[in-house]
């Protein structure tokens, strides 16, 4: 087994699970046709908190996304130096500015205005201006850090941070030149920032191996991503519409206007299609060839891919229904696909049959077309879980959601125990 394909489709009840800068749900265009829209980065935030709350059994660990420096100068308040003395606010701050300086390679003090580059996918950035920095570390990493800073105090006070020389006649170093750093200070330098990086960078979060990390300061901190998620989108038409509410003052007089405010805000009732795909063999690399973190990260992410959803205004809308149907495709191959295409024309309700069948109905024909224009991508096996007993998928087993998971991690040892033989 090298990939595990999903093709979801769950209906979300009157709803706003991801907003866009109006604060209304996003949309997409499909098919030339207006359709509801969950961002990718949106699903992986909903994955990533599901992973938080089942990492307390101990089986895993999850990544933290964070402004590093900023926590360190946080953590390090109150916590012994190297010489047994208090740390306190001041030396913090100063302690947080020479440690991230082996990251960041950049001066601390440099303007608010400087740019920021972001990973759209995973929401990272990284900033010339070191409090604006955020990184995805692993949990423990982030304590590791801190005990290192604190229990080196001394070696990164005395240590200077190398810097460019100046030429002759030069008011300022040239940022087309080499740095040249002074022998004496450079390999201490080289050297606490080989064990800083290293401290910091390694992980075991399930979250980094599935959906990768991007360091522009580091290159050597970024993890290709071994799991792909795709924006979900709606497989009928978008019907938006608006809920106008109003706000009571409860201490306004007989007299007194009682509205406080009124404002009103926009939802929808959809059903989605969500495709996702990991690649098997990516994220055994990213987990160092550890092949029972290897199972178990797999056993959590297809949980999680089944119970999470986004929860933004949850309180109003509810959770939302459990998907209508989930395929399964496992492959020898790295041959995936989206199905998307199934729903270029908008699903509708027809006779007794709701959109969410018929969507299913709708992606089994897909499927079939496809490999019957495209053989390679057929699914060496394929699973469905269903709530309809009159859904069916080519060449697909109907299962529950526990029997899908154990054939699942089944298809890796088998993978595994050939690859041994």
């Amino acid at each position: 087994m090298k990939t595990i394909e999903f093709h979801i489709i769950q209906t979300y009840n009157a709803s706003n699970p991801n907003r866009d800068a109006n604060g209304d749900p996003k949309t997409v265009t499909v098919g030339g046709v207006k359709r509801a829209r969950i961002s990718s980065q949106s699903l992986k935030r909903a994955m990533r908190d599901k992973f938080s709350e089942n990492a307390n059994v101990g089986l895993f660990s999850v990544g933290k996304r964070t402004k590093m420096r900023v926590q360190l100068e946080k953590r390090l308040v109150g916590m012994n130096d190297d010489s047994g003395k208090q740390i306190n606010a001041s030396e913090a701050s100063v302690l947080a500015n020479l440690a991230w300086n082996l990251y960041s390679g950049k001066d601390a003090n440099l303007k608010k205005s400087d740019e920021v580059e972001v990973d759209e996918d995973s929401g990272e950035s990284e900033a010339k201006n070191d409090d604006n920095a955020m990184i995805f570390v692993d949990q423990n990493s982030v304590d590791n850090v801190v005990k290192w800073v604190a229990s080196n105090s001394s070696r990164l006070k005395n240590t200077k941070k190398p810097k460019k020389t100046k030429g002759k006649g030069q008011e300022k170093s040239q940022p087309d030149k080499p740095v040249e750093f002074p022998k004496e200070d450079s390999k201490d330098f080289q050297k606490m920032q080989k064990e800083f990086l290293t401290m910091l960078l390694e992980f075991e979060a399930i979250d980094i191996a599935l959906f990768g990390r991007m360091t522009a300061s580091q290159r050597q901190g970024t993890v290709e991503g071994s799991c792909l998620v795709a924006h979900a989108f709606s497989t009928h038409r978008l019907v938006a519409q608006f809920d106008f509410f109003t706000a009571v003052d409860d201490f306004a007089g007989i007299e007194d206007d009682k509205v406080g405010m009124l404002d009103s805000k926009g939802f929808n009732a959809s059903t989605m299609y969500r495709n996702l795909v990991v690649d098997v063999v990516q994220l055994e690399k990213n987990l160092g060839a550890d092949h029972d973190k290897t199972e178990t990260a797999i056993r959590a992410f297809v949980k999680a891919m089944v119970d999470s959803y986004p929860k933004a205004l949850r309180n109003s809308h509810g959770e939302p229904p459990r998907p209508q149907a989930i395929i399964a495709l496992i492959r020898d191959s790295n041959r995936t696909a989206n199905l998307g295409d199934a729903f270029l024309r908008p699903i509708q309700s027809e006779g007794a049959r709701n959109v969410a069948e018929n969507s299913v109905e709708q992606l089994a024909k897909c499927y079939e077309s496809t490999t019957r224009a495209y053989p390679d991508y057929r699914a060496d096996e394929a699973m469905m879980v269903t709530k309809s007993s009159e859904s069916k998928f080519p060449g697909a087993d109907e299962v529950d959601v526990n029997v899908m998971i154990e054939r699942i991690v089944a298809a890796y040892r088998s993978r595994r125990e050939k690859s041994a033989a």
